[in-house]
């Protein structure tokens, strides 16, 4: 579970430190996201990667046409998970016991020794890659966090068809039969050009000076060629990067273009970052290849001047704040 362990600093450059929690064998993934104030800038981590399963129940009629109900409400038919579970399993009791069967099933398969073999293999697999190597691993292990842009056009109703943007989260769509409606983002899709013209944002990525940028934002989000530069939102001043425990800032390989994200490799022992264009900032992400991956990183937080970075009383969120306004929003998840 990520964690914020210490927030400090007053003005200039702060110190976030980062604990990553409890290691899984194979290539894992964390979240950083650094978003503007514009739609309550935040710079949160998310845990992906290192998932688990679980199933819910379905209600499966048998052939009378009724659905058995046990001690546990509506229970499934015979399990279809296929392997040792199968054998393990006697469907006429899964209504007596809550499909206690299925999950002894469930372990038996991961404790198994084929398994076993498989997750031992994970933990080394991925040791000592080079920058090509390390970006042909993320992007086969999370295609879409590479070639999906993280903010596109709206969900249309069937046989629907945009017509205008008419506000940073909503679009005017023509209906079939002549009928007209309006289509509502959760967040910023658009941005405003002049009084009544939006124009959607592309997040793909442009080479912009020493590094890259997004081609259009709803903020200005500089991508350096080296990650030991930092990310920057220059509308706010804020910044972030990754610095190892003397305080110097970690760089890693210079930054590799593939999909919608800027991919630095060996960032740290084991460990890959990607930096993202989001709607209104950004999204770090660092990928950990092995047992040897870091299990807490720290972030240098660039802030402007007179800002300071406030703990939240919560523990799981920090603030940069500015005199009495609130510039950037940090929180841990």
């Amino acid at each position: 579970m990520l964690r914020a362990d210490r927030v400090s600093g007053e003005t200039g450059p702060a110190a976030l430190v980062l604990g990553l929690g409890v290691f899984f064998a194979g290539v894992r993934l964390r979240r950083w996201r650094l978003s503007s104030f514009a739609t309550a800038l935040v710079a949160c981590m998310v845990a992906l990667g290192a998932w688990g399963f679980s199933s819910g129940w379905g209600a499966t009629s048998p052939a009378g046409g009724e659905t058995p109900f046990g001690l546990c409400g509506a229970v499934g038919g015979p399990s279809s998970s296929g392997g040792l579970g199968d054998g393990l399993v006697v469907p006429a009791m899964q209504a007596l016991d809550c499909g206690e069967q299925e999950a002894d099933g469930a372990r038996a398969r991961r404790v198994g020794a084929a398994a076993f073999v498989l997750r031992l293999r994970s933990r080394t697999k991925f040791e000592h890659l080079g920058a090509a190597a390390a970006a042909r691993v993320v992007r086969e292990a999370f295609p879409e966090l590479i070639d999906k842009a993280a903010v596109g056009p709206p969900a249309l109703p069937s046989g629907g068809r945009l017509v205008r943007y008419i506000s940073p989260s909503a679009a005017q769509v023509a209906l079939p039969g002549g009928h007209h409606g309006v289509v509502e983002a959760d967040g910023v899709i658009a941005k405003k050009l002049a009084p009544g013209e939006y124009v959607p944002l592309d997040l793909s990525l442009k080479h912009s000076g020493e590094g890259f940028a997004p081609v259009l934002a709803a903020a200005s989000v500089g991508i350096p060629q080296q990650l030991g530069a930092g990310v920057t939102l220059a509308s706010t001043g804020v910044s972030l990067t990754p610095v190892g425990a003397d305080g110097s800032p970690l760089s890693g390989s210079p930054a590799l273009e593939d999909g919608a994200v800027a991919l630095y490799a060996n960032v740290a022992s084991d460990t890959d970052m990607l930096v993202k264009p989001a709607a209104a900032g950004f999204d770090l992400d660092a990928v950990l290849r092995s047992a040897l991956s870091p299990s807490t990183f720290v972030f240098r937080v660039g802030m402007p001047a007179g800002a300071r970075l406030v703990k939240d009383t919560a523990g799981n969120l920090a603030r940069v704040v500015a005199g009495r306004a609130v510039v950037a929003t940090i929180t841990a998840g």
